[in-house]
């Protein structure tokens, strides 16, 4: 019958899907270990890995940004920290960093956007509040330059 075969593939993707969210925990923690060896393109390599067998995990996006950050890479990490937030929107972590990384680019109005979510969610976070103070100065530097 019918429902047969439904079952059948049904209990295949939730078997695909399970080992896929395996294999990115395991290039996950790979990626760690490399990352605290200092084997940059390893790292990278395993975290994504880990995005490719799991494409929702923000925290592996968040991860291979640093890598890419540390190699000089800022566009590609903020791109990662972009689909972090669209994946996981109340990340701190991915909000913040992405704040600070669109401040060094002055890229003001998004850098403070993400500042003020986080501390939307937790108005005492000393980071959020160190980075708006950050980013409105070098809005006011950037203000003054062109006038």
């Amino acid at each position: 019958p019918w429902w047969a075969l439904w079952w059948a593939l049904w209990a295949v993707a939730v078997r695909a899907e399970a080992s896929g969210k395996a294999l990115a925990a395991e290039e996950l923690q790979r990626g760690d270990g490399l990352l605290a060896q200092g084997v940059f393109s390893g790292a990278e390599a395993a975290y994504t890995r880990a995005i490719e067998a799991d494409p929702a995990l923000a925290i592996a996006l968040v991860k291979r940004s640093r890598v890419r950050l540390s190699q000089g890479r800022m566009p590609q990490a903020i791109g990662d920290l972009t689909r972090a937030v669209e994946l996981e929107p109340t990340s701190l972590q991915a909000r913040l960093q992405r704040a600070v990384l669109l401040r060094k680019t002055c890229r003001f109005n998004g850098a403070l956007e993400d500042a003020e979510a986080v501390l939307g969610r937790k108005p005492e976070h000393r980071g959020a509040l160190e980075e708006r103070g950050k980013i409105e100065s070098g809005a006011r530097l950037l203000r003054a330059a062109r006038e």
